[in-house]
């Protein structure tokens, strides 16, 4: 297809298993009131009709979201931070790190925990570092969005702005610290 930079069997069999999965939940969403209560089907139904429900999720707005912002928003020391970071509850997914279990490559006959680092919104360290053009377009577009973002938090102009510019400072100071494209394929590291 036109709209596609490369097309194979493997597009065409992920189109079909999208299509085929869309109507299975579909369908689950509009026979979940029927579906006896805390079946698969009724729990699938509901999660799918709720997440497709826009406007019912735009009109909760940041209820969900509040007792997060709000534990955020008590730490008032490093201690306090430090316990945040380290608690995993108080993670939506692998913020500052990511970990998971796969073949340990060393004895390919077990598995292993691994780790690998994050805490960058950006792809990677040299999103922040780089002074090409392109880097700093990149930049720019990522700081209106993060203010476009805390306006929608709440925030007034200047006060997104200050959080957006702090957002990039915490994130610049750990993409120093953080390993290169290049370093990382180094397993040893």
């Amino acid at each position: 297809p036109a709209a596609e930079s490369r097309w194979g069997s493997f597009n065409e069999l992920a189109d079909h298993n999208n299509a085929t999965l869309r109507g299975i939940l579909n369908e689950a969403a509009r026979n979940s009131a029927k579906a006896p209560k805390g079946s698969n089907a009724q729990k699938v139904g509901d999660f799918y009709a709720s997440a497709m429900d826009s406007a019912a999720i735009d009109a909760a707005g940041l209820t969900y979201l509040q007792p997060h912002l709000n534990r955020i928003a008590a730490i008032k020391d490093l201690g306090e931070m430090q316990r945040f970071l380290a608690d995993p509850q108080a993670q939506a997914g692998s913020v500052w790190f990511g970990t998971g279990v796969g073949q340990d490559e060393k004895i390919s006959s077990q598995y292993a925990v691994q780790m690998g680092q994050g805490g960058l919104s950006l792809p990677d360290r040299d999103y922040y570092l780089k002074d090409d053009v392109r880097s700093k377009a990149i930049r720019t577009a990522y700081d209106t969005y993060l203010v476009n973002t805390f306006k929608m938090l709440g925030d007034a102009e200047a006060t997104a702005k200050a959080n957006a510019a702090t957002v990039t400072r915490i994130e610049t100071r750990l993409a120093k610290a953080s390993k290169s494209r290049v370093d990382l394929r180094d397993p040893y590291a």
